[in-house]
């Protein structure tokens, strides 16, 4: 098998280019060998003599895109970059449009959509992807030290940064991608927010980005009214199938048959396999974010905004982070090239409890001057980003101790108040 630890051959570099192209496109599961190699115009005999099978063709163009996101990095934030405003703001931009035109966070859906595949894969790409950004956590020490500010900056630190920039799950569920001037603004404000915070000792900020409005289907759907109970069993069935298998795996027979309904009541509920798996992944949506409901605190107006936003952050984060809210999103987003509409629907539906009460406690408090900030809602997607951990909980086997997520809480907070110098151990 080809190998990247020297330059690839210009046929290996051609079938790694198209590969990433098909795998980016429409996900491991949906892709073949056969399908390659017809977009690659060779034979798979050709394919296979380069690389042993399509796990291997996978693992190197996933190797692929992260290298030549390494190499951008550190041409961004090299080491003799101290990450002044400005120069966040690059490294801002440079982690967003990888994010939308291929690249790192191509990289990073594809893992999050192979979990089920390969679960030490996805795991091995979490822990590389943080050491792939050591230069920027480099510049990041380069700046404290500067300031005279003690304290580890942590690949950690680094990671939430990336967070921020492509609002965690936001960019690989399915919603549109800023443009131009926008995209600017969105990197200028994470930039700003990341190192000096939201609290009223923070800088004036800059204005935060305007982003599009929702497309159509975007917000959640009411949560679905009571079913008859063969149609309950059918949709519990039909959640076990596409947890185990995916979406593309499943079987409609086998799903009737366990669930003992036949495909015409299924088709007249569910018109298909794609409507099944859109009404079991809203509804399971919906779960989560009753789960989330019922674990926020109040956000208590006239207590100390560090207190508040603490229990706020741990809840939130233990739920988004949590097992049930992971595994529905390791599914939704396999799926999110195919059903955009649906990833854009399941992640706006299962933050809608912490997203209403957190904007309007953030927009109260900057009109009392607790707060410097003038889009409470852009903020409190940023909030929830950090607390959450952006897509880290996606691609890490292990469940989160209550230590860690306490320690992500904190460093949450402390970064959305007073930027990430604050946060330091």
């Amino acid at each position: 098998m080809a190998t990247l630890s020297t330059a690839p051959s210009t046929r290996v570099a051609h079938l790694l280019a198209v590969a990433q192209a098909e795998f980016s496109a429409h996900g491991y599961d949906h892709v073949s060998i056969d399908g390659i190699a017809r977009a690659a115009s060779v034979s798979k005999e050709t394919i296979y003599r380069h690389f042993t099978d399509k796990r291997a063709l996978f693992e190197a163009a996933i190797e692929s895109l992260r290298a030549e996101f390494s190499m951008r990095v550190a041409e961004t934030a090299g080491s003799d970059t101290v990450a002044d405003e400005e120069a966040v703001a690059r490294i801002v931009r440079l982690i967003y449009d990888s994010a939308n035109v291929g690249g790192y966070l191509s990289a990073t859906w594809l893992s999050v959509a192979s979990m089920r595949f390969f679960p030490d894969l996805a795991e091995r790409l979490h822990d590389e992807g943080l050491r792939r950004i050591e230069p920027i956590r480099a510049a990041l020490a380069a700046r404290a030290a500067a300031l005279g500010i003690a304290g580890d900056v942590l690949p950690a630190h680094a990671g939430d940064l990336g967070a921020m920039a492509v609002e965690g799950t936001r960019t690989i569920m399915g919603w549109p991608p800023l443009e131009g001037a926008e995209r600017d603004a969105h990197a200028r404000a994470v930039a700003h927010l990341f190192l000096h915070g939201c609290a009223t000792d923070a800088p004036s900020p800059p204005l935060a980005p305007s982003f599009p409005a929702p497309e159509q289907g975007a917000a959640p759907l009411p949560p679905p009214a009571p079913r008859a109970d063969h149609i309950a069993l059918l949709m519990a069935t039909a959640r076990r199938h596409f947890d185990a298998h995916g979406y593309r795996g499943a079987s409609l027979d086998a799903i009737g048959v366990e669930a003992r309904v036949g495909r015409g009541t299924l088709y007249r509920h569910f018109d298909g396999k794609a409507g099944l798996f859109e009404a079991v992944m809203l509804d399971e949506a919906h779960a989560v974010a009753a789960e989330l409901a019922a674990t926020l605190p109040a956000l208590a107006p006239n207590e100390e905004p560090a207190v508040v936003l603490s229990g706020f952050a741990a809840a939130a984060g233990a739920v988004l982070a949590g097992p049930r809210s992971v595994a529905l999103h390791r599914i939704v987003i396999a799926e999110a090239r195919r059903a955009p509409r649906l990833a854009r629907q399941v992640h706006a539906a299962t933050r809608l409890p912490a997203m209403l009460p957190l904007t309007d406690y953030l927009a109260a408090g900057a009109v009392t001057g607790r707060f410097r900030l003038n889009d409470a809602d852009w903020h409190a997607r940023q909030f929830l980003t950090l607390a959450g951990e952006g897509n880290r909980p996606l691609t890490r086997r292990a469940q989160a101790s209550p230590d860690e997520r306490a320690r992500t809480a904190r460093r949450a907070v402390a970064t959305f108040l007073s930027g990430y110098t604050a946060a330091l151990g």
